[in-house]
This record gives C-alpha cells, structure tokens and sequence, in this order.
C-alpha cells in the first residue's frame, strides 16, 4: 500500500505551476463566463436533476507530460467549466502536467486527494499516477495502491488506484474509487488489465471490508481501457457483487428518448472529438460504477455524457467524461 504523497512529493508542483503564472492566470479566468461557449444541447445535464443528492464525475484530463502535453491552454478553460457542471466530487485520470494544477484551487473543491506514486525510482521519465480526486465535501480517508504489472510507456507511470471515503450531505459516508487501466488492445495488454482489475477488487474489498460493501454506497469511475462487452468488464462487476454500471443502466432504462449517439455513449470518438486519434475507432471505455445498499435512499439518477464540446474553440481532452446523478 502507497502513502498519500504531499504536493510537495509531486514531479510537478504548485509552487512551480506558480512560477510560471499558471497559478494566478487560471483564477483570472476562472471568474470569467464560460456559459456562452456551452450550446443548448449541451446544458441539459448542467441543471438541476430532480431528486439528486449527489453528482459524480470522471474525465480523463490528457494531461500528459513534457514533451508529450499538447494545447496547455485548455486546462485554464477546464478550471473555468468545472464549477458550471456542479458536479459534487470529481475523479480525473492523466493529470500529470503542472497545468492540470490548476483544477487543485477551485474554490468549490478545497478536499483533494491523489494516487499513489513512484517509490524511491530515479529514472525522469518516471511520473505519479495522474490520479486525482477533488470534493465538495470533507474526505475521511484516503488510501491507494500500486497495481504491480503493467505494459509499455504505461509503465512510466504508477499505475494504480485511489480508494477514497467522503461524507456526503442527505447520504452519509459514501466509498468512492478511481483507476486508470493499462491502454492497449493486445492479448499481453488485456491480460495486465485483468490483473488490475483483480488488484483494485482486492483494495476495495480489503480496505472497505466484506462486512462493509453492503452498508455504505460505493462509486468507481476512471478510464478503464476496456470494452462493456469485455471480460475484465464482467471480472470487475462479478468481484464486488451488486455492482451495477451506471450508464449502462440510464441507457437501457431510457432507450426510447436517447439520441444515438447517448445510447453510444462513446467517451473516446475521434468522430466528434478532434484530438482523439483518428487511428482508433470510437468507443464507450471510460464507467462510473455503483453498489448501493437496499437500506440507502440512493440510486441511479441520470448518466451522460459530459464535456462533450468545445470550449474557446477546443475540445478539452482527447476524451468526454461521464457524469451521474444520484
């Protein structure tokens, strides 16, 4: 098990995000309107659900880092959208550039929380997890793992996962999980995401306990690299019993009066999004996750998906997010 790393423990950090006017700059347009570049049919999600207690988000940021970042410029934007999507607690995946700092000073989201990182490896192409979590609302604990295979240039980063427990207003205590899975499509790739899986399966029911799974609702969102067809789907859904895929749910509840393009649910379209590779095809690989206890006065909502246009003229990430109300 990995310790929760201080800022200061990060390759790159605020004070050096601050050197560059990062900092100051994303409060500059943080206060500025962004409402005029969200189209009506994007605003649907943005309000108010009936009924909702509690909003989830999980995006995948791109933030890679140097040489590798590219249009640095959309995480200011990013900063100034994320309080109009009044999500309660936010999962982001790829946050290693010092830019993505900027979504740590949101003045709505003062808990934050990151994954694991490198353990004393001195190589510079060796980075921390791109995990980070920031809430609302107060978070109780917080503990993380290094899943121990990985594959290619994912192994620059600490894979891993980050298992978090946060007190929500109207629910209680709610256990809330983020991961970043090993990218590829290759049989060697697919067989180093069943062994995460089975590593994050393991964390959560290690760290929030067999007796507890049934007592306290759990969420997991991130980028899982895999297909809703596919077997580590089906592994990790089987590993904790009752959990149910939350956008797959919306959609087969409501499938009479969704677009097809809501039934996709495509979070990676190089069709519509213009920094996904045009080399991939389009497809649903980023979930939100839920088990809810029979006791608790908490369900599915609403899912979407969010982030799905441009914002000053760019899209955001190479990937839309996934948002649910509950």
């Amino acid at each position: 098990m990995t310790a929760l790393a201080s800022s200061d423990d990060r390759p790159y950090t605020m004070d050096f995000a601050r050197g560059l006017g990062i900092i100051d700059f994303a409060r500059f347009v943080a206060i500025l309107p962004v409402s005029f570049n969200l189209q009506a049919s994007h605003t649907e999600h943005l309000t108010s659900w009936p009924g909702r207690k509690f909003r989830f988000l999980a995006y995948n940021t791109w933030g890679l880092p140097q040489p590798f970042l590219t249009h640095p410029s959309r995480f200011a934007s990013l900063a100034a959208t994320i309080p109009h999507l009044d999500a309660d607690v936010i999962a982001f995946g790829e946050t290693f550039t010092s830019y993505a700092d900027v979504l740590e000073i949101l003045d709505d989201y003062p808990y934050i929380a990151h994954g694991p990182v490198q353990d004393g490896k001195a190589a510079f192409w060796e980075i921390d997890s791109g995990l980070t979590i920031i809430s609302k609302w107060p978070i109780l604990s917080t503990k993380t793992v290094t899943y121990s295979r990985c594959s290619g240039t994912d192994c620059w980063a600490s894979k891993g996962a980050l298992l978090v427990r946060i007190k929500i207003p109207e629910i209680g205590e709610v256990d809330i999980a983020t991961t970043h899975l090993n990218a590829g499509t290759s049989a060697k790739k697919d067989s180093v995401r069943k062994s995460q899986v089975d590593e994050l399966v393991s964390l959560l029911r290690t760290e929030i306990g067999d007796e507890n799974l049934g007592k306290r609702p759990l969420i997991i969102g991130g980028d899982f690299n895999f297909l809703p067809d596919s077997a580590n789907r089906a592994l990790l859904m089987m590993g904790i019993e009752g959990l149910r895929d939350t956008y797959a749910d919306y959609v087969a509840d409501n499938l009479d009066r969704l677009s097809s393009v809501a039934k996709n649910g495509y979070t990676y379209d190089p069709a519509r999004n213009d920094n996904a590779s045009k080399m991939n095809s389009s497809k649903r690989i980023d979930f939100i996750f839920s088990k809810y206890p029979n006791h608790q006065r908490m369900g599915t909502l609403k899912s979407s998906i969010a982030l799905d246009y441009e914002v000053l003229g760019q899209y955001l990430s190479d990937h839309f997010g996934v948002m649910t109300d509950f």
